[in-house]
């Protein structure tokens, strides 16, 4: 079983402060993962620091593949996703292992979601993610 630990996102804050109440904003935070030669993998969320009383913030990583006649145009199935919801009950330096489904695609595209619920300051969280793979 061996394996490796790939970072897929540095620690860094994503902040949906200026999103209007109601609304929900997406964030494309890391694109073409190479999960090509894996058959188990499982997502390592980090998160160092949230505010989240004013709303939601969903990790959801997709699977994804490209076109081999058009390498530029790329192919996300949101059929095979995994998600973490990060809410006002996620403290900080709180860790979470996502594991993927049976069925690991060729990539991975990991996107944030920023859902605003109440009018309020304050929508943010500071994440890593780090992919674990293993044949």
């Amino acid at each position: 079983m061996a394996g490796t630990i790939i970072s897929a996102v540095r620690k860094r804050l994503y902040d949906f402060s200026g999103v209007a109440s109601g609304t929900t904003q997406e964030i494309i935070v890391a694109d073409q993962i190479d999960l090509l030669q894996w058959t188990q993998v499982a997502f390592l969320l980090q998160v160092h620091s949230s505010n989240t009383f004013n709303g939601t913030m969903n990790v959801v990583i997709f699977g994804q593949s490209l076109s081999m006649d058009d390498p530029g145009l790329d192919f996300v199935d949101r059929s095979l996703s995994v998600s973490k919801l990060i809410d006002g009950t996620v403290s900080a330096k709180t860790y979470f292992v996502i594991p993927y489904l049976d069925t690991v695609p060729p990539m991975a595209r990991v996107v944030i979601q920023g859902n605003k619920t109440s009018v309020g300051a304050l929508l943010n969280a500071t994440i890593s993610l780090q992919v674990r793979a293993q044949n």
